[in-house]
């Protein structure tokens, strides 16, 4: 047993030449993101089936090695004598778990131990929060999936790894799942190229414009920001239910506050190296609790600072390494000034990073025999 180891619409894709007859891995996905397809460019030999695809898709073309899971495909494929590995979805993706099942318990019976099955979970958040019930019934039902699940998934997985130490903390309490050949490599980003230090204190948000987003903490902190360090501007990314009150808190100070909307994922790059500070303050909200967060990963490429909430699994890792973690939403406006007037140096933060990125090592470390 092997033990923890510590845009635009319109876009093409580039599309593989995969020699189906050939093919040795199957990845199952529940909803397909432009990162999977960004992937998938790099492994000639797999072939993704997807229920549903992303908005960051857009009207992008897919290459024709990713394909709509239908039922009769997906036993089409575990079936097939060319199918040697199989990565299911994980299993606490409580929405995928018929999916996950289905096609774990099938892949047993169909492949008759020809695949190994994997998966790569960044999921942290309470298992009794993740069922979305509360009271006596929600933990009777945490009681059942910590027992029952942990041991269906014990005989359904051959290996598992984990994106952060969050996930690994949360999947510690299913019986059974610590033999499961297991590895945590934290889902961090390789640093990127063409680096430059930007002038002055400022401040970027990336991502959607809602309450679970940490937007309304924000726009409460950021006035008291300005007041005790009137250099600083920030400059807020993206859309959602909240735009219109972006919008309107924007206009009450236009030079220091910035709304770019959506804006294509190619210029995304120019604004990290010209920000000092990414804020993504996320809070729980029902059944979603913030797994890594997109944009923490790109930033710390670009070797910005980092202020954020306890909530992403990478809340541990940012805290080891001088970033600005808080516990309550209330101390945003101390954190974001503290950031804004000693913001970790770039190189500091780009030496902290791993040389292959960790989605790319746990990928190599799920598909070594």
């Amino acid at each position: 047993m092997e033990k923890c180891c510590a845009v635009r619409p319109g876009t093409e894709f580039p599309n593989p030449v995969v020699d189906t007859a050939r093919t040795t891995e199957l990845r199952i996905i529940p909803e397909l993101r432009a990162a999977h397809v960004e992937r998938h460019a790099a492994a000639p030999n797999e072939v993704i089936l997807y229920r549903k695809l992303s908005w960051d898709l857009g009207d992008r073309t897919l290459p024709n090695t990713c394909r709509r899971a239908s039922f009769p495909r997906i036993i089409r494929h575990l079936a097939s004598a060319n199918v040697d590995l199989i990565e299911l979805p994980e299993p606490l993706w409580v929405r995928a778990l018929p999916l996950t099942l289905s096609a774990g318990i099938l892949s047993r019976i169909l492949a008759c131990g020809r695949a190994r099955n994997v998966t790569y979970a960044i999921e942290n958040n309470d298992i009794r929060q993740l069922m979305g019930i509360g009271g006596l019934a929600g933990r009777a039902y945490a009681f059942i999936f910590v027992w029952g699940g942990g041991f269906v998934f014990r005989h359904l997985l051959d290996k598992i790894a984990y994106g952060s130490a969050g996930a690994a903390s949360t999947y510690s309490v299913m019986r059974g799942m610590s033999s499961v050949a297991h590895c945590t490599i934290p889902e961090l980003p390789k640093a990127a190229t063409k680096q430059t230090d930007p002038a002055g204190a400022r401040v970027l948000f990336v991502g959607r414009l809602e309450r679970r987003k940490g937007m309304h903490a924000l726009l409460k902190a950021w006035p008291g920001v300005e007041l005790r360090h009137p250099a600083a501007t920030l400059t807020i990314v993206g859309d959602g239910d909240l735009r219109p009150d972006v919008q309107q808190w924007q206009s009450e100070n236009p030079e220091k506050r910035h709304f770019r909307g959506l804006i294509d994922h190619r210029e995304m790059s120019s604004l990290y190296r010209t920000h000092s500070v990414l804020v993504a303050p996320s809070q729980r909200e029902g059944r979603w609790r913030e797994q890594i967060g997109l944009p923490i990963k790109e930033a710390l490429s670009f070797g910005m600072t980092v202020v954020s909430t306890a909530e992403t699994g990478l809340a541990q890792w940012l805290k080891n390494n001088g970033h600005y973690v808080i516990d309550d939403p209330r101390d945003l406006e101390d954190a974001l000034t503290r950031a804004v007037s000693e913001p970790l140096h770039r190189d500091k933060v780009l030496r902290s990073l791993p040389e292959l990125d960790g989605r790319s090592a746990a990928d190599r470390w799920l598909r070594t025999p």
